[in-house]
């Protein structure tokens, strides 16, 4: 199962697209606003993407978008609308979020649902921060994970960090005592991040 928050002010689109995501192996709970969503995405530590409507009562799909990708980056998300605005297109299309024009054929989701596989396997995703949590990594030590898990070289995330490759050399030595692993290559396995025949 991969679940998602659809979010979705109008019941009569929201109780069709629920019957359509019904039939799929990807489990939406819905609600209709920002701060559901937002309440959603604070409590939830199996989410793998958004699908949200870009104008509700208490602000936009596209803000819900952006600040939960600070917290999750990589985030999968889609932004639906029944607005013919130009405008919108061009604000979705500058955050590089999908946008679909309602009424949509469920299909028109398959690409959506190939990033939150992608995803809910990636470094950022679910997996990782619930071993980090039950593992209790500091935010530094998750991010050594996240980028270690990501192939990304010493140099360039010491850089990135803004640390000595000497601290991140420590954070990533925590983070790999922490989770009782010899390397990282052995907690992509334990995930299953990556292929063991690779």
């Amino acid at each position: 199962m991969y679940p998602f928050v659809f979010v979705e002010d109008d019941p009569l689109v929201a109780k069709s697209m629920m019957r359509c995501f019904a039939d799929t192996k990807y489990g939406a709970t819905w609600v209709t606003t920002v701060a559901d969503a937002r309440a959603e995405l604070a409590t939830r530590r199996d989410l793998t993407g958004i699908v949200s409507d870009y104008h509700l009562p208490d602000g936009t799909g596209l803000e819900l978008v952006l600040e939960a990708r600070e917290r999750i980056p990589g985030l999968p998300a889609v932004l639906t609308t029944g607005d013919s605005d130009g405008e919108v297109n061009n604000r979705a299309t500058g955050s590089r979020i999908p946008l679909l024009r309602k009424p949509f054929d469920p299909d028109a989701l398959a690409p959506f649902y190939e990033d939150m596989i992608a995803f809910e396997r990636s470094p950022f995703g679910p997996r990782v921060t619930n071993l980090a949590l039950e593992s209790d990594l500091s935010s530094r030590e998750l991010e050594a994970l996240r980028r270690a898990l990501g192939n990304t070289s010493l140099e360039a995330s010491a850089a990135e960090m803004g640390i000595s490759a000497h601290t991140l050399r420590g954070y990533r030595r925590q983070a790999l005592r922490k989770l009782r692993a010899s390397s990282f290559a052995v907690v992509a396995s334990r995930l299953g991040l990556v292929d063991p025949a690779d």
